[in-house]
């Protein structure tokens, strides 16, 4: 399948992805999961799904920045996001999944974002960009991004293990942490918005990049994260 500009899967709809299929998205575009719409991407080790540019050449094979993203927004209770056996590859942002932008105030999504056997790599900003979300990663692999790997801001409610983080980002100078965690954020009217991370755990995990620090938790003091673990993480 090809996406010329934005395919938008809209609210109370669900996109099933199966087994083996290529997605190939043009230059700019993306995929959107708009609130309360849903992306069920289950293939499986011997046939994954792959988002990528439509570039085939040899020339583009690992160039960043060649499509937009996926957009995942908030949905309710129930209505989980999963992703198995999936590769991304190229893009400004691997996945970005938040409340939608335009309720500033709204609360963390009660949807989770559900990823096993997932690879997220060449991305020129983010491999996953949270805002005020729940997500569950087994064996997730986020390698070489322009600015960090994985960000997780806002409220949330996270639980990885056996995640890998590789950042040796070379096509330009990178200053940010490939792994940051922080519970802050600044909204749509550019106000700094302070919510709750809850609930989260991290385990057996390896975060390496080419940066003396890459990793970083900053929390605002108006909010303490609550129950927050790091287990056998290197």
């Amino acid at each position: 399948y090809v996406i010329y500009g934005y395919a938008v899967v809209d609210s109370c709809s669900t996109l099933t992805v199966d087994p083996g299929v290529r997605v190939y998205v043009h230059g700019g575009g993306g995929l959107w999961i708009y609130r309360w719409g849903k992306i069920q991407a289950m293939g499986t080790v011997q046939d994954p799904i792959t988002f990528q540019s439509d570039r085939l050449e040899a020339l583009y094979a690992d160039l960043p920045g060649q499509w937009d993203r996926i957009w995942i927004n908030d949905g309710p209770l129930g209505n989980d996001n999963v992703l198995t056996n999936v590769k991304i590859k190229n893009a400004l942002v691997g996945i970005q999944c938040e409340n939608w932008p335009g309720q500033p105030n709204a609360e963390t999504s009660q949807a989770w974002l559900r990823m096993k056997n997932v690879s997220i790599r060449n991305c020129s900003a983010a491999g996953i960009l949270s805002r005020n979300y729940r997500i569950k990663a087994t064996n997730l692999l986020v390698g070489d991004c322009g600015q960090y790997s994985v960000a997780l801001t806002g409220g949330g409610e996270y639980k990885f293990n056996h995640m890998t983080i590789a950042n040796y980002w070379d096509y330009s100078i990178r200053n940010d942490p490939a792994f940051i965690m922080t519970n802050t954020y600044p909204d749509i009217t550019n106000t700094l918005q302070v919510r709750d991370i809850v609930n989260s755990t991290f385990e057996n995990s390896i975060i390496q990049g080419s940066n003396t620090n890459e990793f970083l938790l900053d929390f605002n003091t108006l909010s303490t994260p609550q129950t927050l673990s790091f287990a056998r993480i290197m």
